[in-house]
């Protein structure tokens, strides 16, 4: 067995690159606040997830990342110079991408780790072999800490508290819909949505509380005027940063979201999700806390399982063909 390294004084970690993925490694973080207390952790994330990550125990620095500034190889090594006054003497990256081995690289840590590929591993000094397939991200995440730790990946904890939001407004109970996702396989129709918020305002009297991105406000404004009650409706598309749309989801009574990273989010605030299934791998990026979510797929598809980005049909049967009454009933079950 390979000697453990002494923990590090100053640790830099190059956080991923989506909000799911951020929230998948919450339990590195967790097992670095209460495995190697003495160390100083530093954080390199993008900048609309930047809230996020500086308010988790244990993270003593975060450092925004700015496309417009390190989208270029010039941009990002510039940046990695300015992080060198931190003295960092590890560098942990989680991003599977040349780019984040470089950034380790000319922060001039002395120890860096990550996994191999995307032509990184000569920038490392620890390439670590990958947990077998299948197993969690948020496991593949924290087992980066090998180095340091015999068992980095034991009593995994993926959570996080946050006030209720005041944005909150409307009859109770308020219930989330989170309709959208980067990959077109993993949205299911306007139209089937609308349906599934009309049964859950007439069976429960509550408020519909619509989240997403500003770009994804579009949508979200499409699905909102379709409902039948729209005094029903909470339309918070484009209002949130990370942080609180993490208040936002702490308040509600369950989540029905796709799988993406709001489902992610809402299961770490201990909110009871519901996860509509597409084309991805639960087994990798269910919502980590199985017992207060709930997934949903539609089984006996010819073209499953498939994790495309982009249904080589164009008609995403794998969501389209799960029954509104059965999402529904998920998600009043949970209330």
């Amino acid at each position: 067995m390979t000697p453990l390294l002494p923990p590090p004084e100053r640790l830099l970690v190059r956080a991923p690159n989506w909000l799911g993925d951020v929230v998948m490694s919450f339990g590195l973080f967790d097992v670095l606040r209460l495995r190697l207390p003495t160390t100083r952790v530093e954080v390199v994330v993008k900048a609309p997830f930047a809230d996020l990550v500086a308010a988790l125990p244990g993270v003593s620095a975060v450092h925004p990342l700015d496309p417009a500034r390190t989208g270029s190889l010039v941009g990002l090594t510039r940046f990695g110079w300015s992080l060198r006054s931190g003295k960092f003497d590890a560098a942990v990256t989680l991003p599977h991408s040349f780019s984040s081995g470089w950034l380790a690289r000319v922060t001039g840590a002395t120890v860096r780790v990550g996994y191999p590929g995307d032509g990184r591993s000569p920038l490392l000094t620890h390439v670590i072999k990958p947990l077998p397939p299948g197993t969690h991200r948020v496991a593949r995440y924290a087992h980066l800490l090998s180095p340091w730790l015999t068992d980095p990946t034991a009593d995994l904890r993926v959570g996080f508290a946050v006030a209720v939001s005041p944005k909150l407004v409307g009859p109770k109970p308020w219930l989330g819909l989170n309709i959208h996702s980067e990959a077109s396989s993993r949205r299911m129709s306007v139209e089937k949505w609308t349906r599934v918020a009309d049964a859950l305002i007439e069976q429960t009297g509550g408020t519909v509380v619509l989240t997403g991105a500003p770009k994804e406000k579009p949508r979200t404004d499409a699905l909102a005027e379709r409902i039948a009650r729209p005094d029903h409706v909470l339309n918070l598309a484009g209002q949130t940063t990370a942080v609180e749309l993490a208040a936002v989801f702490s308040g509600l009574s369950v989540v029905i979201t796709g799988d993406t990273g709001p489902a992610h989010l809402a299961d770490a605030v201990g909110t009871p999700t519901v996860v509509l299934f597409g084309a991805s791998d639960e087994r990798e990026t269910a919502p980590f806390n199985r017992e207060r979510s709930v997934g949903l797929r539609l089984d006996g598809l010819f073209c499953a399982p498939c994790v495309k980005n982009v249904c080589r049909f164009g008609t995403v049967a794998c969501l389209e063909g799960l029954e509104e009454a059965m999402i529904v009933q998920a998600a009043l079950s949970r209330v």
